[in-house]
């Protein structure tokens, strides 16, 4: 007899952090230092360019990490993934045929002037023992529903699925992030998870953490790198994007 599932943080599907700890890009001067929590959602949130599992409320703040270099290297690099589509959109506004090589302007290389305009640090550092909770696993879909369509309903969405979880939108994967949080406090105030672990819009779908404070890694055992246009990291990860480096 199957049973029914198990509303939330106790029907959670929960995972250890990566064995080999967390790879981070950053251009702060401290990478594990996670940033200001973003203002909280308003009344036009088709403008937030928060980060994908931030706090809805404005409150805690989230750091994000990859199992990865590549996969911390990529994140940064997805917005630089060849978009034909926007191309053909662009050139269907045109008044006269487009000059030649129109499409090689959203193709150009990324040069070593770009990279370090960027100001990219790649750090790595050791993962603490810690639960963290698989957004992805089904267990967790099961658990979370019953508070996350009611939260969700308020933007239209229907369905809770995977598809959910790739929204672009950040109020809709925001407000997720609210209620994982919310189920992951126990009644005495106690956190009982230490983020979230996910996997990556982008094509390879690199193994991601959003990682709570307090942060469950040794920040002073961290190595920090500067990105260059040779960091074998980048190389690697452009080459699965089809991002274009020059050479």
């Amino acid at each position: 007899m199957i049973e029914p599932p198990v509303p939330g943080f106790a029907g959670y599907a929960t995972v250890p952090p990566p064995r080999d700890g967390f790879w981070r890009v950053s251009s702060w001067p401290q990478a594990f230092d996670p940033p200001p929590p973003p203002p909280p959602l308003g009344a036009s949130p088709a403008k937030d360019d928060s980060g994908r599992y931030d706090d809805p409320d404005g409150r805690f703040r989230t750091l994000y990490c990859a199992t990865q270099p590549e996969g911390a290297l990529g994140e940064c690099l997805g917005e630089f993934v060849f978009n034909t589509a926007a191309v053909v959109r662009i050139e269907a506004f045109l008044d006269s045929e487009p000059e030649p090589g129109f499409d090689e302007d959203y193709h150009r290389p990324l040069r070593q002037a770009d990279i370090e305009d960027f100001g990219w640090r790649l750090g790595h550092a050791p993962a603490r023992e810690a639960r963290l909770i698989d957004v992805d696993h089904w267990r967790t879909y099961l658990a979370a529903a019953p508070r996350a369509l009611p939260a969700l309903g308020r933007y239209g969405i229907k369905r809770f699925d995977r598809r959910t979880l790739l929204d672009e939108r950040r109020h809709i994967t925001r407000t997720l992030a609210g209620v994982y949080r919310a189920d992951a406090i126990n009644e005495h105030g106690d956190l009982l998870a230490s983020g979230l672990r996910f996997t990556s819009r982008l094509p390879p779908a690199w193994e991601c953490w959003a990682l709570w404070e307090p942060l469950q890694l040794e920040q002073t055992a961290a190595q920090i790198e500067d990105v260059t246009l040779n960091t074998p990291a980048l190389r690697t990860a452009a080459d699965m994007l089809g991002v274009a480096l020059a050479t």
